[in-house]
């Protein structure tokens, strides 16, 4: 008998669900690797061997994660007590960063921006050029961006995006990054391990049968490497007149920390999300009062009694639904999704143009103005095209 991977239905996975899941997933998969690493530690020291994985770390204080991420007063409970050393971070791979990456976002803000469709097209298809990052406000240190239309690389769909601002010693100078997580949907349908799993990893353990426990924790660690998310980081420079576009293109930072790196993933994924994020940044900045009445919504807080349980981390974000201010066509989201995806450019005749961010009005020669006008993506010569056609061919990609 194997452990149990408990997961939606195909009919359950369509449903709506509260926008934080995906984070709770993400925590959920970390916390199984801890635990399937305790219990198999725990039968090789029973069996007289010494464990490849020492009972340290995560692997001995796993449980405890989600009452530090409770109580918000402690400012610095996130070190080698669940990330672990070299050795955990080498086993764990990627995931060992989400103790860091959940305790920045629930200390900072709890925020999640789930963005409409329209937005979402609009963002990953509005250029970065000439843009610095002096221009961009960051609303809080660590907040995620939910998406409506899932980003799609190699099958996997990516829907959700953690954004993190962290700060680091490199070459005796202290340099800000931006840390990117981005993650499946199949985090979505992870469910913690089951008490009667639990009773057959206490077997095992009493006979001392190494073997047995092998196999079920094969089948489990199986399930969670076939859940895929992706990472990069960005080093935000000193100097905030640097384009922020040209980071985007060529900094990403493939050695900054452990496991993120761009070598295996589609460059277009990474590229999307960027724009998605940097561009929310940017327009979030660009609403007046009346505009946020209209586009930004939140989510009412729930109604909870008595001492909030371990699954309030998530359940209890403070959940923002951002919609775009523009309506747009049934041909325009076609191809902007189509943009946004590809890469591609339409031909010259009738064309996409990208969207672009400008300064206001009469501030045009003040180079210190900021650029609080969106210029929307659109169609130019659309009267060249049939009912329902849009540009066909590619003759340059999108910078």
């Amino acid at each position: 008998m194997f452990i149990s991977n408990t997961v939606h239905s195909q009919k359950e996975m369509t449903m709506k669900e509260h926008p934080s899941s995906i984070l709770e997933g993400y925590l959920i998969t970390w916390e199984k690797t801890c635990e399937l690493y305790n219990v198999k530690s725990k039968i090789e020291i029973a069996c007289g061997a010494i464990p490849r994985c020492p009972i340290t770390g995560p692997v001995a204080h796993w449980r405890s994660l989600r009452t530090g991420l409770l109580d918000n007063s402690k400012e610095h409970f996130i070190d080698n007590k669940y990330q672990g050393d070299e050795n955990h971070q080498k086993l764990f791979g990627p995931i060992s960063l989400t103790p860091y990456i959940i305790a920045e976002w629930s200390r900072s803000s709890r925020r999640v921006f789930a963005l409409d469709r329209t937005l979402q097209d609009l963002l990953a298809c509005t250029s970065l050029e000439h843009m610095c990052w002096g221009d961009v406000s960051w609303p809080f240190e660590s907040f995620v961006v939910e998406l409506a239309n899932p980003l799609e690389v190699s099958g996997e769909l990516y829907d959700a995006i953690i954004v993190s601002r962290s700060r680091a010693e490199m070459n005796r100078q202290r340099s800000e990054f931006l840390l990117f997580t981005i993650l499946s949907r199949k985090f979505r349908s992870v469910r913690p391990i089951q008490v009667k799993d639990r009773k057959l990893f206490a077997r095992d353990l009493k006979r001392k049968d190494i073997d047995t426990y092998l196999k079920r924790m094969g089948s489990a660690s199986a399930f969670l490497q076939k859940i895929p998310f992706k990472g990069f980081t960005l080093r935000v420079p000193d100097i905030r007149h640097e384009s922020v576009s040209t980071m985007v293109k060529s900094l990403l930072d493939k050695q900054n920390l452990p496991g993120y790196s761009a070598e295996h993933a589609s460059d277009t994924l990474y590229d999307t999300a960027a724009h998605i994020v940097i561009g929310l940044c940017l327009y979030l900045t660009t609403l007046t009062p009346k505009d946020r009445e209209r586009v930004v919504q939140r989510d009412p807080p729930p109604q909870r009694k008595g001492i909030p349980d371990s699954k309030a981390i998530f359940l209890e974000s403070d959940v923002m639904h951002v919609k775009s201010i523009h309506m747009i066509s049934n041909e325009e989201q076609k191809l902007f999704r189509e943009v946004a995806t590809k890469g591609e450019q339409a031909d010259i005749r009738a064309h996409f143009r990208r969207g672009h961010w400008r300064r206001a009005p009469g501030s045009g020669n003040d180079p210190d103005a900021p650029k609080i006008v969106h210029v929307r993506p659109c169609l130019v010569r659309k009267d060249r095209l049939l009912a329902g056609m849009i540009p066909g061919g590619a003759t340059s990609k999108v910078q």
